[in-house]
C-alpha cells in the first residue's frame, strides 16, 4: 500500500507545496474542503521569488492533498489553492491491494499519477 507523504515538511515555512496552484472561488466550493474534514491544517508565509508573500491558512486531507485560503487584508479580497497531487483514478493495483478485503458497498481507488490507494464505503 502506497504511503501518504503529508504535505508539511520541516524547516520549509516559506515554501509552496507541491502542486501549488490558485483556484477560483467556484473551484474551492467544490473543493474537498467542505466534504471531509482536514487531517490537519497550518500557516505558511510563502515566499515565490519577487511577488508579495502569501499568508495562506493551509488544510491537509486525508490523501495528500490541501487546500488553502490567503486574504489580502488591503485589497478586500481572498484567493484560494489547492495543492497536491491532482489524482487521476484507476492505477494498476499491487497483488496486496487486490487482496485488501472488501464489503458489500466498498470501492477501490487508486491514482495513476502518485500512487494513492483508498477504499471508500458508499453505504455512509
Amino acid at each position: 500500500m502506497s504511503d501518504i507523504k503529508y504535505v508539511s515538511v520541516p524547516n520549509a515555512y516559506n515554501k509552496e507545496p507541491d502542486g501549488w496552484r490558485e483556484i477560483t472561488e467556484g473551484e474551492f466550493a467544490q473543493s474537498m474542503f467542505f466534504t471531509y474534514h482536514p487531517v490537519s491544517h497550518e500557516y505558511r508565509q510563502i515566499i515565490q521569488g519577487n511577488e508579495p508573500v502569501i499568508s495562506a491558512k493551509m488544510f491537509n486531507m486525508h490523501d495528500g492533498t490541501g487546500v488553502a485560503m490567503s486574504s489580502d487584508y488591503w485589497d478586500k479580497k481572498v484567493r484560494y489553492y489547492a495543492y497536491g497531487c491532482q489524482h487521476e483514478w484507476g492505477g494498476k493495483l499491487t497483488d496486496e491491494e487486490k487482496n485488501v478485503k472488501l464489503f458489500r458497498c466498498d470501492h477501490v481507488y487508486k491514482c495513476k499519477k502518485c500512487g494513492f490507494f483508498q477504499v471508500v464505503d458508499s453505504s455512509d
